[in-house]
């Protein structure tokens, strides 16, 4: 199956990893590294936000739709997670500086 993780995104190709060139809500910012493999495996590498993540599903044929949803779903969830802890982390310092 072909298919197209970012479309409507300006992509490159690196050796081993497709290259995001594009900014879009749903997807981490421009300069991310991703790559699939046949049996949905998936990874990506944000530079700009020092995380990455690596889900492997090893369920065939390529590109499955629930396979996709889990990936997309993972990747929200990390991104979450870490925005979570910028707000937890700003939320300590002001109840901190609060108790001087």
């Amino acid at each position: 199956m072909d298919v197209d993780l970012f479309p409507d995104i300006v992509k490159k190709w690196g050796l081993s990893f497709m290259i995001q060139h594009g900014e879009d809500a749903r997807r981490p910012q421009s300069g991310s590294l991703f790559w699939a493999g046949l049996a949905n495996t998936y990874y990506w590498i944000d530079p700009s936000r020092d995380v990455s993540g690596v889900i492997l599903m090893q369920v065939l044929p390529f590109a499955d739709h629930k396979c996709l949803d889990a990936f997309a779903a993972f990747e929200r969830g990390v991104y979450a997670s870490l925005d979570e802890g910028k707000r937890a982390a700003l939320m300590g310092w002001l109840c901190h500086l609060s108790s001087w």
